[in-house]
């Protein structure tokens, strides 16, 4: 299956990635609307072009932003955007980005409290039948931290195979999506990275309007 992600719109590319084998593509959401953000016309395009959806939360990437309090409020926004804005399908998932190497303290002291405060906000959101799933991209000793304590619903590994528990995570299958170093991949001259699923692997959350 290929699967791309990609912080650049791709709706006027869209036909020429779909000629490539590309299956789902991964976008992004924030805070704020800002170049990288999915738009809805794209989100429609893609679909269009019978493409799949994935989508990532990335709203700052330094270790200081990953607290409760922001894992309240990024959660709020990805919902709000999610549900209102995109008309994402309930069921499917939003990955939020831990976007940078973390030692087994900051783990627990940052990325653990941020991932609860993903899910006490969404279990305020959502209603009966109006929920998301949640995945964790990052190193592999957080996602899989994250998944022990069932914070996250799936594991998307970050390309850096030197990152904390990746290797490890790699080795024992213990993940559902690995994301590959490629320096300057371009798909139709966008930047892109590649990803692959793990073998048995079928669904990432990812979603058609």
């Amino acid at each position: 299956m290929g699967i791309i992600d990609t912080s650049s719109n791709t709706i006027e590319r869209l036909m020429c990635i779909a000629n490539t084998g590309v299956q789902i593509i991964f976008r992004y959401y924030a805070s704020a609307v800002n170049w990288k953000v999915i738009t809805p016309s794209e989100a429609q395009a893609i679909s269009n072009a019978e493409m799949q959806i994935g989508v990532v939360f990335e709203d700052g990437v330094n270790l200081d932003s990953f607290t409760k309090q922001n894992g309240i409020a990024h959660a709020t926004s990805a919902y709000q955007y999610a549900k209102e804005t995109i008309k994402q399908p309930f069921g499917s998932a939003i990955f939020f980005a831990i976007d940078l190497n973390v030692t087994d303290n900051q783990i627990n002291n940052n990325i653990i409290p941020y991932f609860e405060g993903i899910k006490e906000a969404l279990n305020k959101l959502s209603q009966p039948n109006e929920t998301y799933k949640v995945g964790a991209y990052g190193c592999g000793a957080a996602v899989n931290a994250l998944m022990d304590l069932k914070l996250c619903d799936y594991r998307w590994l970050s390309s850096s195979t030197s990152f904390n528990g990746t290797q490890q995570a790699l080795d024992g299958g213990n993940y559902e999506m690995a994301q590959h170093f490629n320096a300057n991949a371009e798909v139709c001259n966008i930047g892109v990275d590649h990803n692959t699923l793990r073998e048995g692997v079928t669904d990432i959350g990812a979603f058609k309007l």
